[in-house]
């Protein structure tokens, strides 16, 4: 007797979701400050918008925007008029217009404090100020802001006139929380956008604290920055992988769900690794791959023509390239040119142009957003990853090996020594 079974669907299981909750407030991300040149005004100006005025100050004028509108308007629902008072005792006092009613009162001066080891650019920062700046929209009624001033003759980046003041101030800002897995609660950063007062779940940065050790790793190549993974930012906590689901700043909560780990790609470029093989496409639209790159050691160089580091640091590698290019070095370069980042500014139109007036000739990869950024995760520039001939990552710079500037040197002296 022959028996016959109909064919059952495989069973799918349901994502299963973990609660997370805000802590309430809004945290600055203090990675990508806002440099602005803010213009001198007269004494009497000074005196006409309630500044008390003494003989030798100089006073800056400017208006913090806490959105990426340009220029800065004092008048939009997030522009806050300012102004920096130098005294010729040598002490700064910054004006911010809270309550918006077009003058500066008493309550509104706050006085710059020296910068400490450790602040975002200290070396070249004199002095810093912190507030609070109150909100008129939005799940929370205010946003705090770092004001910072440069030292005299620190590089700004581009020429500032005598009559201006250069000075940094807080641009990004996240909400924080975090949620109950399994084995321990995960604690979770969400990037937050002042004009929708939300969280965009499809464009804005995310962290995960994937490792679990109650803070965020922010070095180069770091799986707990979820930056630009545009694939519902999947990540990985264990043997779990997870993505947002929601985020509502008005309650306080969060939901992630788990997701199939097959649906996973990322590659996580941690020390010790192995870099998988990929395809990328050169700066003449060749297609090559690379796992065909012989070498000893490799350095993956992610840069661009508008980071001013990268550009920087490429007279050094180009002297080393030369020095240890017979002993089995190679760079494969990794170009973030995007075209919208070409125009109008950059002096290079095109990366093939500072490669060719450098006479640089080592391979380069043309930007690859698959690759860059939904693959590797590059949100760092530059980002630098040296890997061995089976493409075991030996470095992102980070740790004992150092790979920027005149260390790249040293670290291959160690791994190329002269025999």
């Amino acid at each position: 007797m022959l028996l016959f079974f109909a064919a059952l669907p495989a069973r799918t299981q349901a994502p299963i979701t973990y609660n997370g909750k805000l802590d309430g407030r809004l945290h600055i991300d203090p990675r990508s400050p806002k440099i602005r040149a803010w213009d001198q005004v007269t004494a009497n100006d000074g005196t006409k918008l309630g500044i008390s005025v003494k003989s030798g100050d100089r006073i800056f004028k400017g208006t913090f925007e806490l959105t990426d509108d340009f220029p800065e308007l004092a008048d939009s629902p997030f522009g806050y008029m300012a102004a920096v008072v130098q005294s010729a005792d040598g002490t700064d006092a910054l004006y911010a217009d809270l309550n918006r009613d077009g003058r500066f009162e008493e309550n509104e001066r706050f006085q710059f404090q020296p910068v400490y080891i450790g602040y975002p650019g200290y070396k070249a920062m004199k002095s810093h100020v912190g507030l609070e700046l109150p909100l008129t929209s939005g799940p929370y009624r205010s946003s705090p802001i770092e004001v910072a001033l440069f030292k005299p003759g620190a590089q700004v980046f581009w020429p500032v006139a005598s009559n201006q003041m250069p000075l940094m101030y807080s641009a990004d800002y996240f909400v924080e929380g975090s949620a109950q897995l399994p084995d321990r609660l995960l604690l979770m950063r969400f990037a937050y956008d002042f004009k929708q007062n939300a969280i965009d779940l499809e464009h804005g940065a995310e962290w995960a604290d994937v490792n679990g050790d109650g803070k965020i790793d922010l070095t180069t190549g770091s799986p707990e920055i979820l930056t630009f993974r545009n694939h519902s930012f999947l990540f990985r906590v264990g043997k779990l992988v997870l993505s947002t689901k929601t985020v509502d700043p008005a309650t306080n909560t969060f939901v992630l769900r788990s997701v199939p780990p097959a649906e996973y790609s990322g590659i996580d470029l941690l020390v010790g690794s192995t870099l998988p093989d990929f395809a990328y496409t050169d700066l003449g639209g060749m297609t090559h791959h690379l796992s065909e790159i012989k070498a000893k050691v490799l350095l993956l160089d992610f840069w661009a023509t508008w980071c001013h580091g990268c550009v920087a640091d490429l007279p050094s590698k180009l002297e080393f390239y030369q020095k240890f290019h017979d002993r089995g070095f190679e760079i494969l370069g990794m170009n973030g040119d995007r075209a919208a980042m070409l125009a109008p500014e950059n002096p290079y139109k095109s990366p093939q142009e500072l490669l060719d007036k450098m006479h640089i000739a080592w391979p380069e990869a043309r930007f690859d957003h698959e690759l860059f950024d939904n693959k590797l995760h590059i949100n760092n520039w530059p980002t630098l990853v040296l890997i061995d001939a089976d493409r075991k990552i030996l470095s992102t710079g980070q740790d004992e090996l150092p790979l920027h500037g005149e260390s790249l040197g040293k670290t291959l002296e160690t791994l190329l020594p002269v025999r």
